[in-house]
Parts: C-alpha cells; sequence; structure tokens
C-alpha cells in the first residue's frame, strides 16, 4: 500500500462536510396557445476520479443503531502528492446541491425528505442506495463514521482538548432531511476549519483515540486494524500544506 494512500485516509477523517441548496421551481403560467415544454437540460456527468485514490466518506448519526441514518456522504480523492504539499478533491454526493444536480432523479433530495439508512454490517451496499447510486465516480474503500467520532475530530481542534469528546446533544447535528440548506452550512463551516488546521489530526495520542472507536463509532471496508496498519506509515506531517478543492463549490 503507498503512503499517497495512507495520507489520503489519514485526511479523510477531518473532511467531514456537505453542502445543500433549494432547487428552485418557476411558476410558469399557462400560455393562451399550447406549448410542448423541453425537459430539463443537465450536463452529461464523467468520473473525475481514480478509484485507487478515492475513498467514500460516509457521516451518519448513531453506528450504535440497528440502522444509521445518513446525514452526508463525500468522495474524497488524493490528487497529487507534489512539492511536499496534498491536494485534495471533495466531491459532495448527499445532501444534494442545485449545482451538483445532472439528472432529475437527484431534485427530491434537494428538498426535505425521507431518512436514507443503511445496513453497518453491509457497507459495501451503501453503494447502492440513492442519491449515492447516481454517481458516476467510484472508490476503493468505504469508511463509516458516526456523530461521536465526528463530534471527536472536531474537538481535537482545540489545544486543550482531552478525551473522551462529549456526546454531541441532541439537535447539535442538522439532519439533511429535514433542513437540507441548514445542514449544507453546517458542514461547510466544519470543512473549513478542518481543511485550514489538519494537523492535530497528525498527533500520535489522537490518532490512537480514533482507531480506538474502529468497530463502534467507526467502521470501514479495509480489514480488521486497517486504519491503524495505515496511520503507522503515514507521511503526513505537521505543519505540510494541505489544500482542499470542493465540489459543488461551497
Amino acid at each position: 500500500m503507498t503512503r499517497a494512500k495512507s495520507c489520503l485516509v489519514l485526511f479523510i477523517l477531518s473532511v467531514i462536510a456537505g453542502a445543500i441548496a433549494g432547487f428552485y421551481l418557476v411558476e410558469i403560467m399557462e400560455p393562451p396557445v399550447p406549448t410542448v415544454t423541453p425537459a430539463p437540460s443537465f450536463p452529461v456527468p464523467t468520473s473525475s476520479t481514480d478509484p485507487d485514490r478515492t475513498v467514500l466518506v460516509v457521516g451518519v448519526d448513531n453506528l450504535e443503531y440497528p440502522n444509521p441514518a445518513i446525514e452526508g456522504v463525500w468522495i474524497v480523492s488524493l490528487l497529487d502528492n507534489a512539492d511536499g504539499m496534498l491536494h485534495l478533491k471533495l466531491i459532495t454526493l448527499y445532501p444534494v446541491v442545485e449545482a451538483s444536480v445532472t439528472s432529475t432523479r437527484q431534485i427530491p433530495y434537494t428538498h426535505p425528505h425521507p431518512k436514507i439508512r443503511i445496513d453497518p454490517d453491509d457497507l459495501h451496499a451503501v453503494g447502492d442506495l440513492a442519491p449515492i447510486s447516481f454517481s458516476y465516480d467510484r472508490w476503493s474503500q468505504i469508511i463509516v463514521l458516526d456523530e461521536i467520532a465526528i463530534n471527536t475530530i472536531i474537538m481535537m481542534q482545540n489545544l486543550n482538548f482531552r478525551p473522551p469528546a462529549p456526546t454531541p446533544v441532541q439537535g447539535a447535528f442538522l439532519e439533511p432531511w429535514i433542513d437540507p440548506e441548514g445542514t449544507f452550512q453546517q458542514h461547510k463551516r466544519i470543512l473549513t476549519i478542518l481543511c485550514e488546521n489538519p494537523t492535530p489530526l497528525s498527533d500520535p495520542a489522537n490518532i490512537n483515540i480514533l482507531t480506538a472507536m474502529e468497530g463502534t463509532h467507526i467502521r470501514s471496508t479495509l480489514p480488521a486494524g486497517g486504519l491503524r496498519s495505515l496511520w503507522q506509515v503515514i507521511n503526513y506531517l505537521p505543519g505540510k500544506q494541505v489544500t482542499c478543492s470542493q465540489s459543488p463549490s461551497p
């Protein structure tokens, strides 16, 4: 396994974000003479990621639930590792934002909708769920984190952080099935903070805290202990510059 991929799996745990905007509906007055309205035109989607350098990151409410509800889904790809910099591309699959709509199938998800649930014992099936299945991009691994793991990552930004992180209070994380646009704004703020200051994620003590959550608040398609094994060969060091490109743009 390459060192570059190791960097990717470390940093994806710090890029929990999402985006949503309402899909605008325009009221069309009935014309005096019947006309045929053309179907909406969307750009043709194409794959823009290298599966071997790409991970699907899924945020859920609680992995201790039998069927956790999805709160966000992101494709994270390592674009380059030149000049001592990490270049990461982040693609939001859920919540769905107006700018990312490429099919009429996605439009219902830009409005309040039923919860989307996963089977935590069958992570590979996540890719078959709408709207994730609408993506043309592919990935090599899947990592799922719940609110407790995500909150721990956020708390690590505090230099005085001491584990364990407090359990998030009810409503601390917004629910995309109820308030998609508000969830987008919250995810954007979290992403901005973590992209600007990823250094805490290279702290060995923090790495130990996160790997200890594997199997409870963090699950993945990696072999048992896979996250710890990857971090043992990590070349991400404090002070290394990290750049993030987001799609759709926040």
